[in-house]
């Protein structure tokens, strides 16, 4: 049996938002093919949005792409131990985590909208993700 890895941490979805950018771009460290390879089971993925102008436009478009990785063949939402199920054997486990709150609450908005925002992204990852 070969090892299984588990990566805390990675900026994919901050990457995809640039124009042009691929999921199997291997100039990535955390691209599919390299994830596939290293055989990693646990990937989390940072939304991550610097403080700013459109912050939480930039949070939200990353909420999308990891939703988007949900209906992808090659990913699962991780939970647990279900990796180890036959049906995930080939595919990456993904969790999401948020790096700062500067993804669902920008400086001007409200308490209120801000965790709107965030519970909204919740619902999109069907209530998985840590706090890093």
């Amino acid at each position: 049996m070969n090892a299984i890895n588990f990566d805390l941490h990675c900026d994919l979805l901050c990457y995809l938002l640039e124009p042009g950018s691929l999921i199997d771009d291997k100039e990535l460290g955390c691209s599919l093919p390299y994830l596939k390879e290293g055989n990693v089971k646990l990937q989390v993925m940072a939304i991550y949005s610097a403080t700013g102008e459109h912050s939480t436009i930039y949070g939200a478009k990353q909420s999308e792409i990891f939703s988007d990785f949900l209906q992808n063949e090659s990913f699962f939402l991780f939970d647990g131990n279900n990796y180890k199920n036959s049906e995930n054997s080939d595919k990456v486990g993904i969790i999401a985590a948020i790096e700062n709150a500067s993804g669902f609450c920008s400086e001007d908005d409200t308490l209120d909208t801000g965790f709107k925002n965030l519970e909204t992204i919740i619902e999109k990852h069907n209530g998985f993700f840590i706090w890093e």
